[in-house]
């Protein structure tokens, strides 16, 4: 077969031509690539930068905190007692467990409990309690109000303070008492008579608090006895006030009441009715045996004052139904006649103040 083979032109349908491509000039391609490449760059560093300012806002605000609580963490313990005795601000030793503790030296405690009740003790320290009392009082009686209910507070600290001020300001001074005491007992080196002796305030109130557990019932009811170790207008310790009393809350409270602590009767500024009808059946109403010490240091007009009807009608059927099948001492039935007495009173000015109603 013949390999030179003559070509053959065959006649097709030819294709139509297409379009012809629209070119975009170089320089508008160039500009809308670059515009592409900016706006994603954009999109992307926008992302970035909000994540980055709610992190960077995030660690600033701890980076302060840190700064801060470590700056008053560094101080010096002798700078931290200086600030909180300066500023009086008993929250202070929260603010982190580390000042807590480094504030928490017994010494530290003792200077503040001074500071407290120095304008009081520097007014009436030696003074009895006179008729001519009712002048006015200096100290802070809110800081002193919260200087008392603090948990470090006991009678062994209270007592270690009062005697540290007398040492540096009043150990010139002679001290007297105004107390309802038995001359004949007299004795143990304590003077009441107003000599000049070197004080020494835990022999004093220890003396004290032993002849008061021998008093009887309402015993110095009608004197008018203690002094003025703090500001009147102080209010008494809630658990004080309510009990249950173990030694040392007993201790507390004669302190209290010997150092001339009155309770407000006002419905508004005392104790709400709740406190009182608790304290009476503490003390007196649901106790074996009544806590003869806390009647004295207590009892008073103002428990009664604010009472609801219901309540005091209550109470006192539960003190008849004792005295007629109970089988208690004498001091006992003293104690419980007296207060259903009161109860009987201030029922009836209840009931009249119904009627104006």
């Amino acid at each position: 077969m013949n390999s030179n083979l003559t070509p053959v032109k065959v006649r097709r349908k030819r294709k139509t031509p297409s379009a012809p491509k629209t070119r975009i000039p170089q320089e508008l391609e160039k500009r809308l690539r670059a515009q592409h490449e900016f706006q994603t760059q954009t999109q992307g560093l926008q992302g970035q930068s909000s994540k980055k300012l709610k992190r960077s806002i995030a660690e600033v605000m701890a980076r302060r905190t840190v700064q801060h609580r470590s700056t008053l963490d560094s101080l010096p313990s002798e700078i931290l007692e200086k600030i909180l005795l300066y500023s009086t601000n008993l929250a202070l030793p929260r603010t982190s467990p580390l000042i807590g503790l480094r504030l928490s030296e017994r010494a530290t405690l003792v200077r503040l409990f001074i500071l407290a009740f120095h304008e009081t003790w520097d007014q009436w320290f030696g003074s009895p309690v006179s008729e001519q009392d009712e002048g006015t009082f200096e100290g802070n009686a809110e800081l002193q109000t919260a200087i008392l209910t603090q948990r470090w507070v006991t009678i062994d600290l209270i007592l270690t303070a009062q005697q540290a001020w007398v040492d540096k300001y009043a150990s010139d001074r002679s001290i007297q008492h105004s107390v309802p005491w038995d001359d004949s007992k007299e004795g143990a080196g304590h003077s009441h008579e107003g000599d000049y002796y070197r004080y020494n305030a835990r022999n004093c109130f220890e003396f004290d608090y032993q002849r008061a557990l021998e008093w009887t019932p309402f015993q110095v009811e009608p004197e008018t006895w203690g002094g003025h170790d703090i500001h009147p207008q102080v209010k008494i310790p809630t658990e004080l006030m309510t009990g249950p009393w173990d030694d040392e809350k007993l201790r507390r409270l004669f302190w209290l009441s010997r150092g001339g602590m009155r309770i407000s009767e006002d419905e508004i500024n005392g104790p709400p009715w709740e406190d009182k009808i608790k304290f009476l059946r503490n003390a007196v109403l649901e106790a074996t045996e009544p806590n003869v010490l806390v009647v004295n240091c207590l009892m008073g007009s103002w428990v009664f004052r604010g009472l609801p009807g219901d309540v005091m009608r209550l109470e006192k059927s539960k003190i008849d139904t004792r005295l007629q099948w109970g089988d208690d001492t004498e001091d006992t039935r003293m104690i419980l006649r007296r207060t259903k007495q009161a109860l009987d009173v201030f029922l009836d000015h209840w009931r009249a103040d119904q009627v104006v109603k």
